[in-house]
């Protein structure tokens, strides 16, 4: 399973911790900022799963495969907007979609 790690917050030790945990799962740590557009479509087109904070990235969720996921990372509890959940659930893909949300702020 191909893990796709969005990640523009995330510290390299949360990856180490992913990896260390699951050691069968690939995580790719990317910067989309670090590539073109048709290469970040391309990179999330082979993933499994597209992990990352809210924001504007995660509409790269339409390129997820049939089979994808989307695991959306909230720095707050109770923020509404959910604008990724409902393209999850209305794209032709209709990938699953999983929210967490940090309870400590």
């Amino acid at each position: 399973m191909l893990a796709f790690c969005l990640t523009w917050h995330w510290e390299r030790a949360s990856c180490a911790e992913v990896l260390r945990r699951f050691p069968n799962v690939d995580v790719q740590r990317v910067d989309f900022a670090q590539s073109s557009f048709a290469e970040q479509m391309q990179l999330v087109a082979q993933s499994e799963v597209l992990v990352g904070m809210h924001g504007a990235g995660l509409a790269h969720l339409l390129w997820l495969p049939e089979h994808g996921g989307l695991l959306e990372l909230r720095p707050k509890r109770g923020m509404g907007w959910f604008c990724f959940v409902n393209m999850a659930r209305s794209s032709s893909a209709g990938c699953s979609v999983t929210l967490w949300e940090n309870i400590y702020l």
